[in-house]
């Protein structure tokens, strides 16, 4: 993605800051307009800069990462919001969801899958990834699933052996849209490689139903 964002980054831990700004700078050409160190101080930001990004921690003082997002949600719905945390439990990831936030990364992976859900977040998808999961234990019936509905819809269109392309044309999605979303499904179902998911999927029936 070419088009230069604002980011705001809101974290208490300034090496986490410091790492965030680097990655960004140095690897995109997105900006870092301002950080904040709790979640008040991210609402007073919103007042006098303008950003399309935040990366948001869950837990800081004042005002917690969930408060802030319900709050930027409700008075700033276009700009989109990416949590990360050290926390990465199913319960979580289903109150980020509902509260509207568009991705969640933990902190424990690359500073530079950053970039790759920024992009994906600014161009309308969701982008929530758990540390090292299990998919044997990724249902769609459950609730504890990180799979969003239209990553489940194409998983079923896989299942039924459709190519991306074909995909891409009854979603009426780029065939771009599809691979990311493909690459997004194989990142949650913890598969290395896009074109084995049907293999996968045919492998393994009962991880994802």
């Amino acid at each position: 993605m070419n088009t230069s964002l604002n980011i705001i980054i809101a974290d208490d831990h300034p090496l986490i800051v410091q790492g965030l700004k680097a990655v960004i700078k140095e690897n995109s050409p997105h900006q870092v307009v301002a950080t904040a160190a709790n979640g008040r101080e991210l609402l007073q930001l919103l007042h006098s800069h303008k950003c399309q990004v935040i990366i948001l921690d869950i837990n800081m003082p004042l005002l917690t990462g969930p408060e802030a997002a319900k709050e930027i949600k409700l008075n700033f719905p276009k700009i989109k919001i990416l949590c990360i945390s050290m926390q990465h439990d199913a319960a979580l990831i289903r109150k980020l969801e509902q509260l509207g936030v568009d991705g969640f990364l933990p902190k424990n992976i690359s500073p530079h899958h950053c970039l790759e859900a920024i992009a994906a977040i600014t161009q309308g998808q969701t982008f929530f990834q758990y540390a090292k999961p299990n998919p044997l234990q990724i249902t769609m019936e459950d609730g504890t699933t990180p799979l969003t509905n239209r990553e489940r819809e194409i998983i079923q269109l896989v299942k039924e052996g459709h190519t991306t392309k074909a995909i891409a044309e009854q979603l009426s999605k780029s065939t771009h849209t599809i691979d990311t979303h493909r690459k997004n499904i194989c990142r949650k179902l913890g598969i290395k490689e896009a074109n084995a998911l049907l293999k996968y999927l045919i492998d393994n029936p009962d991880a994802v139903k």
